[in-house]
């Protein structure tokens, strides 16, 4: 294997260890199960399914998952979620939901529009510091 040097500034030996470094994180996800192949409408169907089990939990009106206090739970759902949703009040790197393409865009909407989605929307306006 040829050995990577990282030059301050160079741009390309930059890229070409992200590859690396990328490729071997894969191998070793797929090779213990962590990463597979399926179809993103696969994918998105067991997403589906967890913030229709959210529903669930939120649906005798309660306003944390776990009951009247902010958890853990709330901020880890919240947290998976927001890449799911694009909250404007994130903060951190991620896209926002006029720049997605459409296609996406409804997918994000239709979440949304959940009460789940709903539920990790407010937290994001309401709860966080």
């Amino acid at each position: 294997m040829r050995k990577l040097v990282y030059a301050a500034g160079s741009f390309w030996r930059e890229i070409e260890l992200l590859a690396v470094l990328f490729f071997h994180t894969k191998k070793r996800c797929s090779a213990k199960g962590l990463v597979d192949d399926k179809p993103p409408g696969e994918r998105l169907a067991y997403i589906k399914k967890i913030f229709e089990k959210v529903d669930g939990m939120l649906s005798d009106g309660r306003k944390y998952l776990t009951g009247d206090r902010l958890t853990i739970a709330d901020i880890a759902f919240s947290a998976v979620a927001a890449p799911l949703l694009l909250p404007c009040e994130f903060g951190g790197a991620m896209a926002v939901i006029q720049a997605v393409p459409a296609e996406m865009r409804r997918e994000v909407e239709e979440l949304r529009a959940t009460p789940a989605g709903q539920f990790v929307l407010l937290l994001y306006q309401d709860d966080r510091l």
